[in-house]
């Protein structure tokens, strides 16, 4: 029967998916802005150090071409043709020289002044002076003039006549030791093998797309990749950043970053400082590798991308196992909360909005239907002797028979331990219900086989209906609650239907339950005493003590009104500790004013025992006023033994330990086993006042009360018959050996003082005449 159940569990389906979105999405975010951020700056980084690495790399070829032109012009400074003044010979060996190397644009030699003596090419520039045609070598002609023969002085690089990058380099190539003028070897050379190193190293490099500027120390471009400027033009980015200029003519930074403009169009990654690698401080210029920062940062927005459908690739598949998990578990979770794990039915929670959906689909078309309260008998008793393992297995099988004799559309559930509720729906005729009810108790009655052993138990079932009985299901709910206890205190093992005086006396049992608390508050309680007789000498030895409630509204009230009540609402316990003291205080009294062996019978409830542990207080209590066990004889059930509780057994030896005196009331209505009368010390048996009414002589009440009381002689214990209204009872049950007599034939429970008066005329009357006094 669907219902708010399932609206519950596709609500918590939702909010539980929107919480593992949440839970998936939030490290997704965080993962993506942490892992993004550090590999872009890690990628940016790599990529402005590569274009640092390029600027070094360009300056250590350049600078390696420039160590073959000093060795190659110490090469050729060293021929013999330099000592003589055949300017001839000079210029053939020149001009064989030019033709082998065409990196060599020019050789020419001139006098330590700088004019030209001979020439590679152009025998017209023969009588100039050097400096017309090379103004830069000024400075190292100085230099040179004042060097020994093989030092080698350079120029800063130069655009050559034909475009391309150059250098000139200058060295004496004779000395003065043999008077022979100092003459001057000048190299014009090409560095075309750079040009092509800088061009393959920009066509090469990956990612990024750059250019290689040389500068010289004011800045002005030697050389260039980029064909928007021009050579001897100012480096690009000195007209946004003229303080670059103060970078670029340092000679202590090879390779540190410039500048990082990430406003700006453009960045300098890196450059090199040629004075670092050349022969002297004439050779000053830079090597500068600069990119867009669109172009630095394009890889690592690339990456970026990557990275975010990674971590959303790998999101979304979290996300869906996570979904399906948290579904699997949310789907386990309701289960547990909505169903019984031993029996898989609904439980008491599931039921009850299924009984709400039965009064809201019935009142709409206009139907009735039943609700059924089912409670398995003797159910405890079973678990505790065969085990909870046998209990599971048993309310298994139970399930499986109700389920057997109701239809597919009526609801079954388990409200917890051995109880059951059945909604039938769609009644049309009460038949219907009663026939049910009869399958299940039938069903339930047939012997159960579970691990080799033959069970048998009943079921007590409460019916109520709607909307005869109540329209809500909290009312259904007691009412059928309510006929089920009626089914159980009329025998069980049958079915009842609400009626309104089940409600009148749940009202009334509620209200006793009110006042009760205030009674015992206000101790409105007192204690009546019914004495009990030995047979043989007729003298009263004991007393029975007996509660009455004197209610300030309703007068005085018998304990069959109200201790059950106290039971359910566990006032028992309190009650009882109240009873115990006040009767043993009385019968230590009745000891030092009548009989030294004067005893108090006291009846305990199998609550109490369960509630508690009576033995600490009452024996600290009569220890504390200076009692004697064998005061006190306490009343129990059969059925008390009967429940094998290590809890009651443990007190009922401490009992008989500490001299205290039990009696089996009521013995022959109950479970009876000989074996627990000698286990647990019982002395008395009081025989029920149903086998004493109907006792004449040689009738079968006679009989079996003559059986229990040999019985119990044998066994060593007493017997005491209660109930005795005739003085013909008394005198047959005398017949027969009975211990001990009680009843309205000797006298009805009475107050202390009247108790007091019987006493004290007891040793003189004749138990005949104890009825009048």
């Amino acid at each position: 029967m669907p219902g708010n159940a399932f609206k519950y569990e596709n609500q918590l389906s939702v909010y539980l998916g929107s919480f593992v979105l949440f839970i998936s999405v939030i490290p997704m975010v965080i993962t993506y802005f942490v892992v993004s951020h550090n590999a872009t700056e890690t990628l940016t980084e790599t990529l402005s150090n590569g274009l640092k690495e390029k600027s070094i790399l360009i300056s250590r070829n350049i600078d390696r071409l420039y160590n073959q032109r000093i060795v190659e012009i110490r090469n050729i400074s060293q021929a013999d043709v330099f000592e003589t003044d055949n300017t001839e010979a000079i210029n053939k060996y020149l001009s064989e020289i030019t033709l082998e190397n065409p990196h060599i644009n020019n050789i020419e030699v001139s006098s330590l002044d700088g004019i030209i003596l001979a020439h590679s090419s152009d025998p017209d520039e023969i009588g100039q002076h050097l400096t017309e045609f090379y103004p830069s070598m000024k400075d190292a002609m100085k230099l040179a003039s004042r060097g020994a023969q093989g030092d080698v002085y350079l120029s800063n690089l130069i655009k050559l006549d034909d475009g391309t990058m150059g250098v000139i380099l200058l060295t004496p190539v004779t000395d003065d030791s043999n008077s022979i003028p100092i003459k001057l070897l000048m190299l014009e050379t090409n560095l075309i093998a750079a040009n092509e190193i800088i061009e393959d190293i920009v066509i090469h490099t990956k990612n990024i797309q750059h250019h290689v500027y040389i500068v010289d120390n004011d800045g002005l471009i030697i050389k260039s990749t980029d064909n928007s400027v021009h050579i001897a033009d100012p480096f690009p980015d000195l007209k946004l950043n003229p303080e670059l200029l103060v970078k670029i003519s340092r000679q202590d930074e090879v390779g540190s970053i410039i500048y990082t403009n990430a406003e700006g169009v453009r960045v300098i990654a890196g450059y090199s400082d040629m004075a670092e690698f050349g022969i002297n401080k004439a050779l000053d210029w830079s090597v500068i590798t600069i990119a867009p920062y669109s172009q630095i940062t394009k890889p690592a927005e690339q990456l970026k991308e990557k990275i975010a459908f990674a971590v959303i690739l790998i999101g979304l598949i979290v996300f869906i196992i996570m979904f399906i998990v948290s579904r699997r578990i949310m789907r386990i979770i309701w289960s547990q909360a909505n169903y019984d794990h031993l029996t898989d039915l609904p439980n008491r929670r599931l039921f009850n909005d299924r009984l709400e959906q039965a009064i809201k689909l019935s009142k709409r078309n206009k139907q009735s239907f039943a609700l059924l309260f089912i409670d398995l008998d003797r159910f405890k008793e079973i678990n505790d002797s065969l085990g909870h393992h046998t209990g599971d297995l048993l309310l298994k099988e139970v399930t499986n028979r109700i389920l057997t004799s109701v239809r597919e559309s009526d609801s079954l559930a388990r409200m917890g331990g051995d109880e059951f509720a059945v909604i039938l729906s769609g009644l049309k005729e009460i038949q219907f219900v009663d026939s049910i009810s009869r399958e299940i108790i039938r069903l339930l009655n047939n012997p159960f086989e579970i691990n080799d052993q033959v069970i048998y138990i009943s079921a007590s079932i409460g019916i109520t209906l709607y909307p005869q009985d109540s329209a809500r299901a909290n009312d259904l709910l007691k009412n059928a609650d309510q006929a089920m206890y009626q089914s159980k205190a009329s025998g069980k093992n049958r079915y009842s239907y609400f009626t309104r005086a089940m409600q009148d006396l749940s009202v009334k049992r509620h209200q006793i339950g009110h006042d009760l608390r205030i009674a015992i508050s206000q101790e409105q309680f007192e204690l009546h005493y019914q004495p009990i007789i030995n047979t043989l000498t007729q003298k009263i030895s004991k007393a029975e003590a007996l509660i009455r409630w004197r209610h300030p509204v309703h007068g005085l009230i018998y304990p069959s009104q109200f201790i059950p009540v106290a039971e359910d609402t566990n006032l028992i316990s309190e009650l009882g500790d109240w009873i115990f003291e006040k009767a043993t205080l009385q019968a230590k009294r009745w000891q030092n004013n009548y009989d030294p062996n004067f005893k108090v019978s006291i009846n305990v409830s199998p609550v109490q025992f369960k509630s508690k542990m009576l033995t600490h207080d009452w024996l600290v209590h009569l220890h504390k006023n200076s009692l004697s066990g064998s005061s006190v004889i306490i009343e129990i059930t059969e059925s008390l033994l009967m429940e094998n509780d290590p809890v009651i057994t443990n007190q009922l030896l401490q009992l008989r330990d500490a001299g205290i005196q039990v009696a089996i009331d009521d013995f022959g209505t109950g479970y009876s086993a000989l074996s627990y009368l000698k286990k647990f010390d019982i002395d008395y048996l009081k025989i029920d006042k149903s086998f004493i009414d109907g006792i004449t002589a040689f009738s079968s009440d006679f009989i079996l009360c003559e059986a229990i009381i040999i019985m119990a002689h044998k066994l060593g214990l007493k017997v005491v018959a209660e109930g005795i209204e005739a003085e013909q009872q008394l005198e047959l049950l005398s017949s027969i050996d009975c211990d001990y007599s009680q009843g309205y034939r000797i006298s009805k429970p009475l107050a202390v003082d009247e108790f007091d008066k019987l006493l004290k005329k007891s040793q003189l009357i004749f138990p005949s005449q104890l009825q009048s006094i």
